[in-house]
């Protein structure tokens, strides 16, 4: 993970923090709804989760469509590869901590944003 704003928190601040969570994805229709539930069945409470589709042409869009009121912010647009879809997601970014998974990857628990 990244964290955004490496400043130290003071007494008066809570520990608590924003953990952004990102997917690019293009054609990963096979694996792209166990990554998603991965991250909506965090408990972690104050995470966002923002998904960047670079113009998939499978079943993809489909399977975003119906995870939709979980994702805070997708699109699906053509892009320039992984990294112009991460920087994309960025611009959408609220978390001071950031999270970038791949489709194809999942958390292997619903405590990991939590540890």
């Amino acid at each position: 993970m990244l964290r955004i704003n490496n400043s130290p928190l003071s007494d008066s601040q809570s520990p608590s923090t924003r953990i952004t969570v990102i997917i690019a994805v293009l054609n990963a229709a096979k694996t792209l709804e166990r990554c998603i539930r991965s991250v909506v069945e965090q408990n972690f409470p104050d995470k966002e989760l923002i998904l960047i589709d670079g113009g998939s042409t499978d079943w993809s869009i489909n399977i975003i469509q119906s995870w939709g009121s979980d994702i805070d912010y997708w699109e699906s647009k053509p892009d320039r590869g992984i990294y112009h879809a991460w920087n994309k997601a960025l611009e959408h970014a609220t978390g001071e901590w950031i999270c970038f998974l791949g489709a194809d990857d999942c958390f292997f628990d619903s405590h990991i944003l939590e540890k």
